[in-house]
């Protein structure tokens, strides 16, 4: 049985096969195999099924070595093209699921992380929720030292009326839905600040009350009810400084025509002016100077009067 010496790199790999059908053999061919481990080692050829090979293995046409294996007499020759042409092909070989490589499918699925998109986003034919689907509120909400929760901005956006162009649109196309529903804030600041004009087209509910100044010299409460102070210092503010917010008293006589309202509460501070409140967690009261909402039109619930002298008539303004 002729013998073949075999050599291997450092992983066991067959590197190259030497046949020297007079059975001597010496070390003469290592360098061939210079760089690599020369471990060889003396075998019987039929254990690698080879009846003859040229020193450092046969050749294949693309002039790499061709390896046959013990077991299944085949010739590897032919995996070098079929690797390089599957090293080659983009198209999922494997056949790989999403899942398997940790990427979301196209048909959708769940992002348990944050997600940072650089371009732009496009929903079509579909609905956004934000939040989670066992919420039963859903909301956006803001990152930390972010003054703004929700920015929109654009011109092209939904058309109303005669096609006037708008940043957002709400509509309601469900029985029973409000269109906006603004909840309270808390800590003394306003639920929403219009910067201009505002138009309704249908009935305003509620009570109107404006800014004004305690010029009393006192403490004002909720329900006191005050009038202009005659000769009282002015200020304006708003929309190129168009509201006046005049200063304020107690009433204290009757039929008086300088009376202006009823004391809602103290001012909240507008965006941008500094917060002057003494205590903005009783808006109840009003100290000298400070500034408060005052009711001008509209049906409030407090009134402060002395009913000692007659009772009090409803009068129509």
């Amino acid at each position: 049985m002729p013998k073949v010496r075999v050599y291997y790199d450092g992983s066991g790999a067959i590197v190259g096969i030497e046949h020297r059908p007079d059975e001597t053999y010496d070390d003469s061919n290592a360098a061939a195999y210079e760089g690599k481990t020369v471990t060889w080692n003396v075998v019987e050829s039929a254990e690698l099924d080879v009846a003859s090979a040229a020193p450092g293995g046969s050749r294949n046409a693309s002039s790499e070595p061709s390896v046959v294996v013990s077991g299944d007499a085949r010739d590897q020759s032919a995996d070098r093209p079929a690797l390089d042409a599957h090293l080659a092909d983009v198209g999922n070989p494997h056949h790989a699921t999403a899942a398997q490589v940790g990427a979301l499918a196209s048909n959708g699925g769940t992002v348990a992380g944050d997600v940072t998109v650089t371009g732009n986003v496009s929903l079509r034919g579909g609905s956004a929720l934000f939040g989670t689907p066992n919420d039963s509120q859903t909301g956006f909400g803001n990152l930390q030292k972010k003054n703004v929760t929700l920015f929109l901005t654009g011109a092209t956006q939904a058309t109303v009326g005669t096609g006037a162009q708008a940043v957002l649109m709400i509509w309601p196309v469900r029985v029973g839905v409000t269109g906006l529903h603004i909840i309270s804030s808390t800590g003394g600041v306003d639920s929403m600040t219009v910067g201009g004009t505002a138009r309704f087209t249908g009935p305003k509910i509620g009570y109107v009350a404006h800014t004004f100044v305690n010029a009393s010299g006192r403490i004002l409460h909720t329900g006191d009810v005050v009038k202009l102070k005659a000769s009282g210092a002015v200020r304006f503010h708003g929309d190129r400084n168009l509201m006046a917010i005049p200063e304020v008293t107690l009433a204290d006589q009757a039929a008086d025509p300088l009376v202006i309202g009823i004391v809602c509460q103290e001012a909240t501070p507008a965006p941008d002016e500094p917060d002057r409140r003494s205590d903005p967690g009783d808006p109840t009261s009003i100290p000298d100077g400070g500034e408060l909402f005052v009711v001008t039109l509209g049906t409030f619930a407090h009134c402060k009067a002395d009913a000692t002298e007659a009772p009090i008539q409803v009068a129509i303004c």
